[in-house]
């Protein structure tokens, strides 16, 4: 399946600034506020943000989890596994789950936060090739269904939540590669790389689609859905959007 390509450049942006035209561009003036916890430090850097259902709003950093309830923050730390260093660990996602159940993924396992004692405590999931590897999962999301995905290691990966097991995309026998993913309205995936490969996922199937495109390897920062146009953001190349 052949894609379109639409690029933008710094020239093209150039000539929409300066073309004469009969009318000009309204600009407005949005108040901004700076929002830290007490004591003057900042949150630094924030890597994601999410709404509970009662309200608040948790933000991820590196090193802790931040619950703001639009006066204070509270901050809380993984209780990281027995045999864990606490030197190099740190969050690298964030999930609230249709449940309301808070998710962390971080670079030494998966960690919920149990709103009884308020701490945030490992969950065993198991990679069953590697049943005592500590799971890396850099993003995590869920859809409609209620089914959690996530990116793990690199790999794209669904989370059963019955066994707690780990169901990987597998393609010609590998697993499938993927830095990040959205999904569509039926919940289907689209996955893309570091290496500058597109896929789409059936979720009921697993039947996976690779798309002919020109993406160049380079750090994937995000893919988004809108509007039947998938939006690719890289490091170093912009923002590139195929139909």
């Amino acid at each position: 399946m052949t894609l379109s390509r639409i690029k933008y450049s710094a020239v093209f942006l150039c000539l929409l600034m300066f073309w004469p035209s009969g009318s000009k561009a309204e600009t407005q003036d949005l108040p901004f506020r700076r929002i830290s916890p007490a004591g003057g430090f900042t949150l630094s850097p924030v890597l994601e943000i999410a709404e509970d259902r009662q309200g608040f709003i948790w933000f991820s950093t590196r090193e802790k989890l931040y619950q703001y309830n639009s006066q204070d923050f509270i901050s809380f730390e993984p209780k990281y596994q027995t045999g864990v260093s606490h030197t190099s660990n740190f969050i690298t996602s964030l999930l609230i789950d249709r449940s309301n159940a808070i998710w962390l993924g971080t670079n030494v396992g998966v960690y919920c936060f149990n709103k009884n004692s308020w701490q945030i405590e490992a969950v065993k999931l198991v990679d069953k090739e590697v049943p005592d590897k500590l799971l890396f999962p850099t993003s995590m999301k869920q859809n409609n269904r209620g089914e959690i995905w996530m990116v793990e290691s690199g790999y794209l990966a669904l989370l059963d939540s019955a066994s707690r097991e780990m169901k990987y995309v597998v393609v010609n026998n590998l697993r499938l590669q993927a830095n990040a993913f959205c999904f569509d309205d039926q919940d289907n995936i689209y996955a893309a790389n570091n290496s500058g490969e597109l896929y789409s996922i059936n979720t009921r199937t697993f039947t996976v689609t690779k798309f002919a495109v020109d993406i160049s390897p380079a750090k994937l920062f995000g893919i988004f859905l809108i509007n039947n146009m998938i939006w690719v953001s890289m490091d170093g190349f912009g923002l590139q959007r195929y139909s």
